[in-house]
């Protein structure tokens, strides 16, 4: 895999959150950039699963506090869906730490989980949110 795209099929419209998203393609895509060279023992691995790990809290703290403020009905299940992505992700850092990470793997299910999570479990709070005015707050 090149890389994965933002684009505009992935814009819920809430710049906050479409911000956040676009970093996370990025980090990916620097996951996907590391695997060019074909050493699952990469440094930069071990580097962008921890901006990974760091940077997907930050986002779903982020998106959870706003799912709060805007008294989103699906916030317990939403939340579920973060709490399994990160312990995918401790995971996949265990897998690096004891030098047996399948790199395909690792991005396959990066890819597949953001991309599905931002189309349908995403899109599902989007009205909710804007509803709430969450759409005008500034990044």
């Amino acid at each position: 895999m090149d890389k994965v795209v933002f684009d505009d099929k992935y814009k819920l419209e809430i710049p906050i959150i479409d911000y956040e998203h676009e970093k996370l393609f990025t980090i990916i895509n620097d996951i996907i950039a590391a695997s060019k060279d074909n050493d699952p023992n990469n440094l930069l691995y071990e580097i962008n699963i921890a901006e990974l790990i760091k940077y997907a809290d930050f986002h779903f703290r982020s998106e959870e506090d706003l799912m709060k403020e805007a008294k989103y009905e699906g916030y317990a299940d939403h939340k579920k869906a973060h709490d399994a992505f990160r312990e995918k992700i401790q995971q996949f850092q265990r897998e690096f730490n004891e030098k047996k990470l399948d790199v395909e793997k690792l991005i396959d299910y990066l890819v597949s989980w953001l991309t599905t999570h931002i189309m349908v479990v995403d899109k599902k709070y989007e009205d909710t949110l804007k509803d709430a005015g969450i759409d005008k707050q500034l990044v």
